[in-house]
């Protein structure tokens, strides 16, 4: 109880800051729709007493960031610690000369646990998660202790400790082959850990890996993939970003923001291009293309 009221207690001095200083942050804040005051500009969004600005540009969503900490050091006399400023820019852009030693300039961008690429891609997210379930896996299903455990009550234990790391990440990662692929063949070693069989007498190194794949993946059939636990998740969190109160949460003011219906008119005037792009290379896989992907794979 103590540490909820303690939680609670840390949002009243940034809830107030935010109160007073939101009408002064939107000339840098990221605008979503509309024009002048009736538009949406994004500006500045807190868990607790983590506080993270969006701006068309680094220097906007600094001074955003600077305003906010010199009003709770004003009112609060609070500060930020040196070690939690940083910032993250769109892959292909320098715009605005930043303090990088106040500032420092990041690739990879941790909010909430969560790993943000400048790309856009999720892949240093996938493996942080795929990391962290395999420490999970050695703990608790895959440990000495749970040896003479039944298989049933491992697969449990699995379901129990492991998946729920996933679960956590997942939701947001837009759906792609590849990683499902790899999501797949995490889940099918680990359960073929699990089963712990032996080699048959007549059996080289390679049959036996065979034989085990193949009960696992049986297995893994009967309870269910976890590439699909992503879809389905990924598609009701795509529903519930667009129900009907949705320009009341970043999400959902994000979600359709130069999504397929700009793309398409931008690809009918661009002779099947976006042009929208800064730099060539490889593009990451699109919020609404996701989506589209795990629906046809449910299908």
């Amino acid at each position: 109880m103590g540490s909820r009221v303690a939680g609670m207690l840390a949002r009243i001095p940034v809830e107030s800051c935010l109160a007073e200083r939101a009408a002064i942050w939107r000339k840098w804040g990221f605008r979503v729709s509309g024009e002048g005051d009736a538009g949406i500009v994004l500006c500045c969004a807190t868990y607790i007493d983590n506080c993270f600005a969006v701006s068309r540009t680094p220097a906007g969503a600094v001074a955003i960031l600077e305003d906010l900490e010199e009003h709770l050091w004003s009112r609060w006399n609070l500060t930020m610690k040196p070690s939690s400023r940083s910032y993250v820019e769109a892959f292909g852009r320098s715009r605005g000369v930043l303090d990088e030693n106040k500032w420092p300039r990041q690739d990879t961008f941790n909010v909430l646990g969560h790993s943000l690429q400048h790309t856009g891609s999720v892949r240093h997210d996938w493996w942080q998660t795929r990391r962290q379930m395999w420490g999970a896996f050695w703990a608790n299903s895959g440990a000495a202790g749970a040896k003479k455990l039944p298989v049933a009550f491992r697969l449990k234990l699995l379901l129990r400790a492991v998946v729920p790391i996933f679960d956590f990440r997942c939701s947001r990662w837009p759906p792609q082959a590849s990683i499902a692929a790899e999501v797949d063949t995490l889940q099918r070693k680990m359960t073929g850990i699990l089963l712990r069989l032996s080699p048959m007498p007549w059996e080289d190194a390679q049959q036996f890996v065979r034989r085990r794949g193949r009960a696992a993946r049986s297995l893994c059939t009967e309870h269910g993939w976890w590439s699909k636990r992503w879809f389905k998740r990924t598609v009701a969190w795509d529903a519930h970003v667009r129900r009907e109160n949705k320009q009341f949460s970043w999400s959902g003011n994000l979600v359709e923001y130069r999504g397929q219906r700009y793309l398409a008119e931008r690809r009918a005037f661009h002779n099947g291009r976006t042009a929208t792009r800064t730099n060539s290379g490889f593009v990451c896989r699109r919020w609404h293309d996701g989506v589209a992907f795990a629906r046809d794979a449910l299908a």
